[in-house]
């Protein structure tokens, strides 16, 4: 046998290993697409043909475990990112959860709505015209409440500055889509917003957790300087028809 070849034969095995180690670390290759969105509390898999891609409960368990007073203090220099204050710790872990479903992307697309009606109140409807949300895709699908298919969508990494009462706010918006398939009409309900007024020292918030029942609950919160609020604001039930009811908490 020739001695190239002799050399050849010897360098096989070494070349198959560098191979097996390069394909293990490409950036490139295919991961299979479900995906456990474990990091923000829901489980979710690749939607396809337009099905149920999470579960209720829908929201952090921290709203329906954990009783927030209405209004609470901490130092004025506490690190908003590491707070020592036990209820802000809690405020800062609801927050993040939000997060990281706030700046993920819509990449489903709706069926076709031939009508939206916007469940909102005189806030939400400034809100809405100023923010350029479109009613087009979605991130989750949740199973069906009464007539309606039940989606989520949100602005993503949209951070939009609009004006609203003469000030510039950053606001992205989360939103609940009622569609009913029989009509091709869908009602939409504004379920989730983090904003800050430019020149204001707080950021305020709206949560969603919806319950195993199907009731939509609403949170209201804000962060200042050194005083945190919280509160529970609305419940929305759906009726077997579709009629939508709202309590209001004051």
């Amino acid at each position: 046998m020739p001695p190239k070849i002799q050399v050849l034969i010897k360098c096989l095995p070494s070349l198959f290993l560098i191979m097996m180690v390069f394909a293990c670390n490409n950036p490139h290759k295919k991961v299979n697409s479900t995906r456990n969105n474990s990091t923000a509390g829901i489980k979710v898999k690749s939607n396809k043909n337009d099905s149920v891609n999470a579960v209720l409960p829908f929201g952090s368990s921290i709203l329906a475990d954990y009783k927030f007073p209405e209004i609470w203090e901490y130092p004025l220099d506490e690190d908003s990112e590491k707070p020592n204050n036990p209820i802000q710790k809690k405020f800062y872990q609801l927050r993040k959860f939000y997060e990281k479903i706030e700046y993920s992307k819509a990449t489903e697309s709706l069926p076709t709505i031939k009508t939206i009606e916007w469940i909102s109140n005189d806030e939400d409807s400034s809100l809405i015209k100023h923010n350029k949300i479109k009613v087009d895709s979605f991130i989750y699908r949740l199973p069906q409440i009464g007539p309606y298919n039940c989606y989520f969508q949100n602005s993503g990494s949209i951070m939009e500055r609009i004006k609203l009462d003469n000030q510039s706010i950053f606001c992205p918006i989360g939103i609940l889509i009622l569609y009913n398939p029989q009509t091709q009409q869908a009602k939409v309900l504004v379920i989730h917003l983090d904003y800050t007024y430019e020149d204001s020292f707080a950021d305020f918030y709206r949560f969603y957790y919806i319950t195993k029942s199907k009731k939509i609950q609403i949170f209201e919160g804000m962060q200042g300087e050194s005083t945190g609020k919280m509160k529970k604001t609305q419940e929305a039930t759906i009726s077997n028809d579709g009629k939508i009811s709202i309590e209001k908490f004051k």
